[in-house]
């Protein structure tokens, strides 16, 4: 066991630094990468400039412009270029608030060569010559990386038969090459993918990941809580309990003068005034009150809410079952006395939702054709709508929305919304 123990050991110590060379030099690489997306040049012009100096130049404002590097000697990129008579190539370029790594693949395209980002730099290279030396890279992507394509959760389940693509099927099937010891491997549990190939075929990995993240499908995920005590839930409820209403007030509003005036002389006021006025007769002798908007919160603005709730006496909270709808479409939710419906449509930030809300008290009346109430909330928001529903009873219903992916992750992490895609000072 010693000697085992001893040989452990021995093998442990000639493989850490193996390990630990190979992460470093990955490490270096990511930073260079970063950089070339990171800084921005705000004007690059060349007219028949030969492309040594054209480099030099790039070379010079990428230390000028690295504003997150501390350390001076470290600052920037550095730029080798490979080949001889290559440097007296003319560049003739004009760009503006462009990316470092877009300056300096349009400047070497120019010439007809690539650049390869190494651990200490940037190597102009012939397009001939092969990148032989393996990095490793980890991505995030959208949770149905896998599918190739947005899986609807509408769908019926796929055949248990049929076994999912790999990683790196999916990646050869985008154009992207692996050679020997080049591999893919995905992490639904993060949503992450690693990847380890040669630097030109990282590029085209990026630029693919890039392409899928911005056609995922999006969904409404809305759930609904409800609130039942025999105190005022909020003070909205105890001051519009007992406040009366007009028995026998509709409005409505019509999108043409005929529409109106049809109504005006029609059988179905009269009957629509009827209802109201049995609904206001019920509320009178059943101590209710109409069920109103009472607020719009944010997460933990109706966590502290359900605690304040909840050391109320006789009070009772129901988690409703979710449902996942498409922008546009409409649920229901009912319990007990209270039923309340919803129409959501995704707004074109794809942070914002627009509702349609439709609430009612199920031992009223009914009244039809009432006016719907409409808001816009923004993603993760609560909306609170209730009012008392008896004798010392208060009723309130709280329902959520959220904007999911098709595996039904939120598409904006910590309900922050999306970062513009606006280049340059104008952009907010």
């Amino acid at each position: 066991m010693k000697v085992l123990s001893v040989v452990s050991l021995l093998v442990a110590l000639s493989i850490t630094p193996v390990f630990a060379q190979f992460h470093s030099k990955t490490t270096e690489v990511q930073k260079n990468e970063n950089k070339l997306k990171s800084i921005r040049i705000p004007s690059v012009e060349f007219s028949d400039t030969p492309l040594a100096d054209a480099l030099q130049f790039i070379q010079a404002k990428s230390v000028e412009l690295d504003l997150e590097e501390a350390e001076p000697a470290k600052k920037g990129v550095n730029i080798i270029l490979k080949g001889e008579g290559s440097g007296q190539t003319p560049i003739t370029l004009r760009l503006t608030n462009a990316p470092l790594g877009e300056v300096l693949r349009y400047t070497v395209s120019l010439a007809q060569l690539k650049y390869r980002v190494e651990p200490h730099a940037v190597t102009v290279i012939p397009l001939t010559e092969p990148g032989t030396e393996l990095f490793t890279n980890q991505y995030t992507v959208p949770p149905s990386f896998l599918s190739s394509g947005a899986r609807d959760p509408f769908a019926p389940p796929a055949s248990t038969g049929v076994r999912a693509p790999s990683a790196k099927h999916i990646l050869e099937s985008a154009g992207i090459s692996f050679s020997n010891g080049a591999s893919a491997v995905y992490n639904p549990g993060s949503s992450s993918l690693i990847v380890r190939n040669t630097p030109d075929q990282m590029e085209l990995v990026e630029a693919y990941i890039e392409s899928i993240k911005g056609v995922v499908e999006k969904y409404i995920y809305l759930s609904a809580t409800v609130v039942t005590s025999t105190e005022p839930i909020l003070e909205m409820d105890e001051n519009d309990a007992d406040r009366p209403t007009a028995p026998d007030a509709i409005s409505r509003s019509f999108d043409r003068w005929d529409e109106m005036k049809n109504f005006l002389y029609s059988a179905e006021l009269t009957k629509e005034t009827e209802a109201v006025r049995k609904r206001a007769a019920y509320r009178k002798e059943h101590q209710t009150g109409a069920l109103k908007l009472l607020g719009v919160q944010t997460p933990p603005q109706f966590q502290i809410l359900l605690r304040t709730v909840s050391k109320k006496e006789g009070a009772e909270l129901l988690n409703l079952e979710p449902v996942t709808i498409r922008s546009g479409k409409s649920v229901c939710f009912s319990a007990g006395q209270l039923a309340m419906g919803a129409a959501a449509v995704l707004g074109a930030d794809n942070y914002t939702i627009d509702l349609k809300l439709l609430a009612r008290n199920l031992d009223e009346p009914l009244v039809e054709n009432e006016a719907a109430l409409q808001l816009s909330v923004s993603d993760g928001q609560t909306v609170l709508i209730g009012g008392k529903v008896g004798p010392e009873k208060y009723r309130l219903m709280a329902i959520r929305a959220d904007i999911h992916d098709p595996a039904g992750l939120k598409i904006n992490k910590e309900n922050r919304p999306p970062e513009p895609k606006g280049e340059g000072k104008g952009a907010q």
